[in-house]
């Protein structure tokens, strides 16, 4: 059978690989990678998904050459340690080896993924609450007790975790013994940033984007009499109420102006009294959540964007023919 262009060979079909967590780690009914790859595969591109510990290069026989691949999503879960950062340097290492541009071809752009912390990029924009990021648990502490006496409440977050792990409230007699722990001896900066009060009546505010363009918005809730937010430990969601989304309007307008500038295809932005609270990109969740609660198929609306950007490797099929 002839192909659409009147050669013997058939059309190359788009392929994309996502390497995400191991597959026992992941909540199928949930996963936002896994809702996009369905989507996209039912757009008629190919999706290949492994995890980082079956990243080899060069590639063997039994796998496919990442030559082969149009994009690759990164999709790996926080912490950002080395088990995150060395399969996404061997990435780059392979996409410049190949003439590839390792951010246009690798998803979220690498170079932001090993550059930030998602929890400074609010400071980046002046969105972020008032904070110190520290390692010295003197300088953490005396910011602490400084807004302690003026009535405030303090939370602790270490920079490269992820889901609200290790995230604790800066409390006397403890505090000098948590500051220590969560620095790792003061080896490791963490941000210490103002409670605010909002999240336990409002709760927090999600924000998802595709390109930086504004999908929708879901309010999660803590756990009665908590603050912390944690979708495993009691939290809700439901929809973000309209007047919420257009009070912030112009700071979510910003937010996308950021993600276009740095080419950040996925991201989810999570606000708190107007402020910036975490700006997820490594990982981004909540999307089938996001559609189940907006009556809307937001993976099948982002995997067509997705598939009209995609394009056969021209470099695989110069290698085939």
């Amino acid at each position: 059978m002839k192909s659409r262009n009147g050669s013997g060979r058939s059309k190359p079909r788009t392929r994309t690989l996502w390497i995400t967590d191991p597959d026992v780690t992941l909540d199928h009914a949930a996963d936002t990678s896994l809702s996009l790859i369905e989507a996209l595969e039912s757009q008629g591109v190919a999706c290949d998904r492994i995890d980082p510990s079956q990243l080899t290069l060069p590639t063997t026989e039994s796998a496919r050459p990442l030559v082969e691949y149009s994009r690759i999503y990164y999709r790996v879960d926080p912490p950002v340690d080395e088990a995150y950062e060395f399969p996404l340097r061997l990435l780059i290492s392979e996409a410049r080896r190949l003439g590839r541009d390792p951010d246009r071809w690798i998803s979220n752009p690498p170079s932001l993924l090993l550059s930030t912390s998602e929890k400074l990029i609010g400071w980046e924009l002046g969105l972020a609450p008032p904070g110190l990021v520290a390692a010295s648990s003197s300088n953490l502490a005396d910011f602490c007790r400084r807004l302690s006496s003026k009535g405030h409440r303090v939370v602790l977050k270490p920079l490269h975790l992820a889901q609200s792990r290790e995230i604790a409230e800066a409390k006397e007699p403890s505090l000098e013994s948590d500051l220590k722990r969560l620095t790792a001896s003061e080896t490791r900066p963490i941000l210490a940033q103002l409670l605010l009060p909002g999240v336990e009546t409002q709760g927090e505010t999600r924000f998802w984007f595709h390109n930086g363009t504004l999908l929708g918005a879901l309010q999660k809730r803590p756990k009665t009499g908590g603050w912390l937010i944690n979708m495993d430990a009691g939290s809700t969601l439901e929809p973000a109420s309209p007047q919420q989304m257009v009070r912030l309007r112009s700071k979510t307008n910003r937010v996308s102006a950021y993600l276009k500038k740095h080419r950040i295809e996925f991201a989810a932005v999570d606000f708190i009294d107007g402020y910036v609270t975490d700006f997820n990109i490594t990982s981004p969740g909540l999307l089938r959540e996001l559609g189940r609660l907006t009556n809307r198929d937001w993976a099948s609306w982002v995997a067509r964007r997705m598939a009209r950007s995609l394009r056969p490797n021209p470099v695989a099929r110069r290698q085939r023919s």
